[in-house]
């Protein structure tokens, strides 16, 4: 199990070190400078956009591949109620073109070698001065027809319609970070960190992303993250997501969508059940540490 202490819980609320940080910016000028000089014709230029936990600076290391957008803002797609989209009967270019297209700019740029497409991005591979990247490409998504609540949409390789909100989630983290002094965001790390470790220990046998990790924290009252220490506040936040999992409401960090709804989102992909499992290896560690 990992062993931890209050110096290694501390040193795991730092970012990505600076050779990383560098890469990553290196990557994004990089593809930002790639689209830009691409002509898209009738569709437009697309903006390019960040996403993820580069984004949101809780980056770490093995964590700190750069997650993009290149959104077509001059099209969108309505969507319900239940998050479906609504059928369009114009004559506008379908999904495919939007993803083609962006597909051959930086097929042109990095080579057919380079440019993975994958089920929802179009992946580049990293090499010395560039680390892994992911592209997206989307258009508006508006709730019936509305601006009221505006997101981005995609259809995945699978058919799958996906819409995400990136500004509410940049916006709420960003908030819920400084109304705790900046501990949220420390938080996130150490238990990014600490999924990376029981990865790397080979207990952790199923994936949990990233943003399941913000937004799990995200749902976590703010009291819980102004402890006197890390190792109180890691007992105290893993102590109230055990309490509260199976029977509240958890939402993404953009509080529009609920957690653990496969049947509206399909890209949901973590259970209830994973993450308890998750949180007990963290808990077995910290039994470990109190023990010694």
């Amino acid at each position: 199990m990992v062993f931890i202490t209050e110096e290694k819980l501390l040193s795991w609320t730092k970012p990505a070190s600076d050779s990383e940080e560098t890469r990553c910016d290196s990557t994004i000028a990089n593809i930002r400078n790639c689209i830009q000089n691409y002509d898209f014709g009738r569709l437009g230029q697309p903006e390019i956009r960040l996403r993820g936990s580069y984004n949101n600076n809780t980056n770490v290391k093995n964590d700190s591949d750069v997650d993009m957008y290149a959104l077509f803002s001059n099209f969108w797609y309505n969507f319900d109620q239940n998050f479906q989209c609504i059928p369009s009967y114009g004559t506008g270019p379908s999904y495919s073109e939007f993803r083609n297209a962006v597909y051959l700019s930086l097929r042109q740029k990095y080579g057919t070698e380079n440019v993975k497409n994958g089920n929802k991005s179009l992946k580049i591979k990293s090499n010395t001065y560039r680390v892994n990247a992911d592209v997206v490409p989307v258009i508006i998504a508006r709730y019936l027809g509305h601006d009221s609540l505006k997101g981005v949409a995609f259809f995945s390789q699978k058919g799958q319609f996906i819409i995400n909100f990136p500004d509410q989630d940049y916006n709420n983290g960003c908030e819920k970070n400084k109304i705790t002094n900046n501990r949220y965001k420390f938080f996130v790390r150490i238990f990014k960190r600490f999924r990376n470790e029981l990865e790397v220990e080979g207990v952790l046998k199923f994936k949990i992303p990233s943003y399941v990790i913000e937004s799990l924290l995200y749902n976590v009252p703010d009291q819980y993250f102004m402890s006197e220490t890390y190792m109180i506040g890691l007992i105290n936040i893993v102590n109230y997501l055990f309490g509260r999992l199976n029977i509240s409401r958890f939402v993404e960090v953009n509080h529009i969508k609920d957690m653990f709804r496969h049947d509206l989102f399909p890209e949901q992909t973590a259970t209830r059940m994973e993450v308890k499992a998750y949180l007990s290896l963290i808990w077995q560690s910290i039994s470990e540490a109190q023990a010694a």
